[in-house]
């Protein structure tokens, strides 16, 4: 599959850098056709998405499901899989005056979700200007950028499926993984489930999980008071957190591609954080050591760190707990596991006996997506209302901790 890359920055000699940096990178085995946009054609494409969301607004969708007229001709954005987008575009300029000097990277992330067809959205320096990790592991769910890095890490390997030495925050996703499964999550929700209950089809409705779905994290899906009816639908016209009050659709899929961006981002960066609703494999098996099919040597726990894989080949008995794998598996980035349930399945041995299990000098590092001796990670507490707070970082001298307050907890 060769992935589109799109690259928008209002200085073009950045983004051809861009560009060349990706095509010039060690992953070269994923097949990327990256275009750094001239600064007039990324103008002209907002305004035609602005053109898009006036239209929706004023005409709405036609019979056949698609708002129809001259304005809704094919935009470059349909054609992006990644796009990548400054966040600072005070340089771009055009006779159009909803365009010159007015527009953020945030404004066109939204514009880009709701007003085209595009894949992914990652915006850079918006939130970081050079390599950080965020301590609170929650980033910016509010964005609609599905990821929000610095330019300096773009094309980091770890973030492409390529080897890595150091530095790899553990809550990035794989990019090329990250497209397939929106293109998944899309079709489950075109194939009729946009009027479903999100928690109902994301199976997070038994007592255990919604007891500890916190309010935060439920007034994302709706400002109202039943959280567990809103739909996807509902949830992208009426929340606020998909179109915004005034919007309106341009097309019926656009429910769909708008849905399960956001839902997915929601799973993503509120829900999977405090690994105590969602639990993935490396923070499971620090817990649950005994369900590592292999020695729980250093190697043997870092067997469970690779993302883009499925549950089985994690290194993990997997045949144990399959009954507590969260089924949605295409939503997140991970295969992940339902730990109410896990923490109540007697047949694994620290569930059995909680204080017979020895004490464990290795602990899982969230920068570099390794596990590493105790004494050689710094612990801190992440912005989570979860009795798994305390995590660990190997804190790289390369790198920003932010904010940096939370090794102090």
């Amino acid at each position: 599959m060769t992935f589109n890359i799109l690259i928008c920055d209002d200085e073009f000699d950045r983004a051809k850098r861009l560009r060349d940096f990706l095509n010039q990178a060690s992953f070269k085995s994923i097949d990327l056709n990256c275009v750094a946009v001239p600064p007039s054609e990324f103008t002209s494409t907002i305004v035609d998405l602005e053109r898009r969301r006036r239209h929706a607004r004023e005409r709405g969708a036609d019979e056949g499901g698609t708002v129809t007229g001259p304005d809704m001709s094919p935009n470059l954005f349909d054609q992006g899989d990644i796009i990548f987008l400054d966040y600072d575009l005070v340089r771009l300029e055009d006779e159009d005056a909803a365009v010159a000097g007015s527009q953020s990277g945030e404004r066109i992330a939204y514009l880009a979700r709701c007003y085209s067809r595009c894949g992914i959205i990652v915006g850079y320096n918006q939130f970081y200007y050079k390599k950080t990790f965020d301590l609170t592991l929650r980033g910016n769910l509010r964005s609609f950028a599905d990821l929000n890095i610095s330019y300096d890490v773009v094309a980091h390997p770890g973030l492409w499926g390529g080897g890595y030495d150091d530095f790899r925050p553990w809550y990035w996703p794989l990019l090329p993984h990250a497209v397939t499964r929106m293109h998944e999550c899309r079709k489950q929700l075109e194939d009729g489930n946009a009027d479903a209950s999100i928690l109902n089809m994301l199976g997070l409705t038994s007592a255990p999980v919604r007891n500890a779905l916190v309010r935060e994290q439920l007034e994302f899906l709706t400002p109202g008071e039943h959280p567990e009816s809103t739909t996807f639908r509902g949830f992208v016209v009426d929340s606020g957190q998909g179109l915004k009050k005034k919007d309106a659709l341009w097309e019926p899929q656009a429910v769909a591609r708008i849905g399960a961006a956001r839902i997915s981002k929601w799973l993503e960066r509120s829900i999977l954080p405090g690994q105590n609703i969602l639990v993935d494999a490396p923070h499971l098996v620090d817990r649950f050591p005994s369900l590592l099919t292999s020695d729980g040597d250093t190697s043997g726990k870092n067997s469970t760190c690779h993302l883009g894989l499925e549950a089985s080949e994690l290194g993990l008995d997997s045949e144990k707990i399959v009954s507590a794998q969260f089924s949605s598996s295409a939503w997140l980035s991970r295969p992940t596991w339902i730990w109410p349930t896990l923490a109540q399945k007697e047949d694994i041995a620290e569930v059995r006996d909680p204080w017979g299990a020895p004490t464990d000098s290795l602990v899982f590092c969230e920068d570099s997506s390794r596990f590493c001796e105790r004494e050689e990670a710094k612990e801190f507490v992440a912005e989570v209302r979860s009795e798994f707070s305390r995590r660990h970082v190997r804190k790289f001298d390369d790198v920003n901790y932010e904010p940096a307050v939370r090794f102090l907890m």
